[in-house]
């Protein structure tokens, strides 16, 4: 027994980053060192996943939840935020000017136009969040940002409630995978207690920023009559860049790369029980 307990007491610990890569787990330990890099090589090596343990770094753990959440929380936060604006704007465009222009105040063309959005959000959340799967978290999150924002852009040039109905579904079926992706990506990243915390402040920041929705609105509907534009093609045009400039952001900067099966970098200690 105390040979066995100095045995134990003197087997060094390997320590190993791994980039994870595959979508299936691994299988065996074989699978798990051929997908990354040891830094420290221990004579004996556990032949199982079942032998590997975990020693608690409560400094590295902080350290390292502290630069996910300043890369991971306030972008998505701020994509949250404008697709809420972008999808509950209508209401705005309606009295600074929309109505009139395209005669929307006539039958039931405003309701048809809310309803537009919903149909395919409602429809398309579950093919989504299959297809986040194959696309990857990053590349979906950006991507649906982007054309959603363009989809903005190009309503500040729609002469017809038509078109504002008929793009208004096309910007739903994008938003329809957008909170999705978010849950997933967070859920990627922290524990069952931690994710907790995090989604509610990623969702507070969006709620904050949908506060001032109405004030953005009117800051850009003084902008009414410049370049013969009327203030609610303005407000279309605006917000729709912001969301694309978003879009480009998150796509560049270090949280696009965020996503736990394509970049994320795991510690494992291996210990021989």
């Amino acid at each position: 027994m105390a040979s066995d307990t100095t045995h134990h007491s003197n087997i060094s610990r390997e320590v190993f980053y791994m980039k994870a890569v595959d979508k299936k787990p691994p299988r065996d330990l074989d699978e798990i060192l051929g997908r990354g890099e040891m830094v420290e090589r221990h004579q004996a090596q556990p032949s199982s996943v079942e032998e590997l343990s975990y020693i608690p770094d409560p400094v590295l753990e902080k350290r390292t939840l502290r630069k996910v959440d300043i890369n991971l929380i306030p972008i998505l936060g701020a994509l949250y935020s404008f697709a809420l604006i972008d999808r509950t704007n209508l209401g705005f465009l309606y009295i600074s000017g929309m109505a009139k222009e395209l005669n929307m105040d006539i039958g039931e063309r405003y309701s048809i136009s809310v309803m537009a959005f919903f149909v395919p959000y409602i429809i398309l959340e579950i093919p989504s969040n299959i297809a986040i799967r194959f696309v990857g978290t990053s590349r979906w999150l950006s991507s649906i940002a982007l054309l959603w924002g363009l989809t903005m852009v190009s309503m500040s040039y729609i002469d017809t409630w038509q078109g504002i109905a008929g793009t208004r579904a096309l910007m739903g079926a994008l938003e329809a995978g957008f909170f999705p992706a978010c849950a997933y990506l967070v859920s990627c990243w922290y524990t069952r207690r931690e994710m907790q915390l995090r989604l509610a402040c990623f969702y507070l920041m969006s709620v904050l920023a949908g506060g001032f929705a109405s004030i953005l609105a009117y800051g850009l509907y003084t902008l009414d009559g410049k370049a013969g534009r009327s203030g609610w093609r303005w407000i279309l045009f605006v917000e729709g860049l912001i969301t694309v400039g978003l879009a480009v952001v998150a796509y560049l900067c270090k949280s696009s790369n965020l996503e736990c099966k394509c970049c994320a970098y795991f510690v494992i200690v291996i210990a021989d029980l």
